[in-house]
């Protein structure tokens, strides 16, 4: 998942994000959670998954795949289901 995305994963990936808020220097919970647009990847929500990379070690480029999404806690480790998000919005599968 990347900025510009439009999925139902997004609403939870802001979920997540929400709840990590207060260990995120400069992540604002409510901008996550509050969305307009709740399934919508946005340049807030695009911050705040480079702030969570870089604070978890990954590659900071604000793209959410496999690693970002088990670090995440999606409560699996097998990332078939992002794969098959990544084809539905015409993702390279990287």
């Amino acid at each position: 998942l990347k900025r510009g995305d439009r999925h139902p994963s997004v609403r939870w990936l802001r979920e997540q994000l929400g709840k990590l808020s207060d260990d995120l220097p400069g992540v604002d919970a409510a901008g996550l959670t509050g969305a307009a647009d709740a399934t919508d990847f946005d340049a807030a929500l695009q911050e705040a998954v480079v702030t969570f990379q870089r604070q978890e070690q990954l590659l900071a480029d604000g793209i959410v795949g496999p690693a970002t999404w088990i670090r995440l806690g999606s409560g699996s480790t097998d990332c078939r289901g992002l794969r098959e998000i990544d084809l539905t919005l015409g993702g390279s599968g990287g």
